[in-house]
């Protein structure tokens, strides 16, 4: 190898660990986002079932609540 070279290799070389390091934090950081991401979707599946559960719960009262109304306040039958 040329003497002269050996500058330009050095240079590369740094220039080539520097992509690496760049590289590897960049990875590093997609990676730390997917996991946040699988976190957040655990927990708004956990609050889609909470909300489902809480619209049955719902559903049922106003079920509870027609049938106490009728019991109460019978319809005269027609004539």
């Amino acid at each position: 190898m040329h003497p002269s070279s050996l500058p330009a290799l050095a240079r590369m070389t740094s220039a080539t660990n520097q992509i690496k390091e760049k590289m590897n934090a960049l990875r590093k950081e997609a990676e730390d986002a997917q996991e946040r991401a699988d976190i957040a979707e655990g927990k708004v599946k956990d609050l889609e079932n909470q909300l489902r559960t809480k619209d049955n719960d719902i559903q049922s009262y106003k079920n509870k609540v027609a049938l106490l109304e009728q019991v109460q306040n019978p319809t005269p039958p027609k004539h």
